[in-house]
């Protein structure tokens, strides 16, 4: 169950030529002064700007400021930007400014890594919009809210990796270029936070079975 809450389809050969041949498009209507084709870019990926930052417990009093900020920075360096020939890098290469912009927060703001690291998610005030018109439907959406919840509580490391990748749906290599880390240490990351979202489903699971049994 966590697999396919984490995961959706993997994206086609022919998918992937789309998503690339769009973003050209987009690209072309940009550096030719088309407005409208930054608004699209913002439309398309504002929800997972926002849901990376509030994942990665950036405040509610500060995101709408700091998302702005990441997309005023897309917007400057959108002109520069060239995407890689057999690659759908546009999206990874926008999480490369939203991870940075979100570290950067949080160093301005003096906060220790270890702080970040163990940090709960108790606070959290992000819940998913769900359409809960019948049991499964229900089911899912608190699936879905404790996910996020648990995704939250991982250390840092842990948490970057498994939102790109598990998340977002980015490719490997491309996450840890966004994350400027080596491939190998994503990976790692990536293993782990896995396992420990694994060992808290397992523990949710348990006690949902105590608390039927009464």
């Amino acid at each position: 169950m966590l697999t396919v809450a984490l995961r959706g389809a993997p994206m086609t050969e022919a998918e992937i030529h789309r998503l690339i041949a769009a973003e050209a498009a987009l690209l072309d209507r940009h550096r030719q002064g088309d407005r409208g084709a930054f608004e699209e870019l913002v439309l398309t990926y504002k929800d997972a700007v926002y849901g990376y930052l509030c994942r990665c417990r950036i405040p509610a009093a500060t995101r709408d400021d700091l998302a702005q900020e990441v997309f005023m920075r897309v917007h400057k360096a959108l002109s520069r930007f060239t995407p890689e020939e057999g690659r759908a890098s546009l999206k990874a290469w926008i999480f490369t400014i939203v991870a940075n912009a979100a570290r950067s927060h949080f160093r301005h703001l003096g906060v220790e890594q270890r702080a970040l690291e163990t940090a709960g998610a108790e606070d959290s005030d992000f819940v998913p919009e769900h359409d809960a018109s019948s049991e499964d439907a229900l089911a899912g959406k608190e699936m879905a809210v404790w996910l996020d919840v648990a995704v939250q509580r991982l250390p840092i490391a842990e948490r970057e990796a498994v939102i790109l990748v598990c998340i977002e749906g980015i490719d490997q290599e491309e996450a840890a270029r966004a994350l400027e880390i080596p491939i190998n240490t994503l990976k790692t990351h990536l293993r782990r936070g896995r396992l420990r979202l694994a060992e808290a489903l397992a523990r949710r699971g348990a006690i949902l079975q105590r608390e039927q049994r009464r």
